[in-house]
Order: C-alpha cells, then sequence, then structure tokens
C-alpha cells in the first residue's frame, strides 16, 4: 500500500483513518476501519470494498464514492490487472 498523504492516526494492519490517498496494488488487500460519515471515492482503477456488517460487496469505478453510515471495518483490494487509487476522508 502506497500513502500519498494521511492526517489521522494508524496503528499496525488496521488503520484508523480519518484522510488519506491509497494506492492499491492488484490482488493486494487492506484492512482499514473508518469512522461514520467517512467517504471512500476511486480516483483511478476499480476498487472491491467488503464492509463488516453488509452481506453485499461493493465494486467502485472512478468518481464512484461510497459513504459509511457508522464506524466501519473495510476490507479493500484492487480488481483486475492495474492499481486502484482511493480517496479516504
Amino acid at each position: 500500500m502506497n500513502i500519498k498523504y494521511f492526517r489521522g492516526t494508524a496503528s499496525g494492519l488496521s488503520n484508523v483513518v480519518t484522510q488519506q490517498m491509497i494506492d492499491l496494488q492488484p490482488r493486494q488487500i487492506q484492512k482499514i476501519t473508518i469512522p461514520a460519515g467517512t467517504s471512500i471515492r476511486v480516483r483511478r482503477g476499480l476498487c472491491w470494498l467488503t464492509a463488516s456488517g453488509r452481506y453485499d460487496d461493493i465494486i467502485l469505478q472512478p468518481g464512484q464514492v461510497w459513504h459509511a453510515s457508522r464506524k466501519t471495518e473495510l476490507l479493500l483490494s484492487a480488481l483486475a490487472k492495474r492499481a486502484c487509487e482511493l480517496e479516504i476522508g
């Protein structure tokens, strides 16, 4: 995972995210925790999200946004054979 900028706190594999950009490489999976009201916006590539407490997966394309209505643990992954760039905040 390539973090381009970060404002907030992080620890171990599970990051508490407040504002950051993430580059995910193909087949890379990242676990994060986001607070209620946080948005996930895809800037490049296709991104797969699995949110704790949801039965369906979320696939986002560039320009699409998903909003967390509560504190949520997410698994993030790039789809296809190219990287995915996400803006979280």
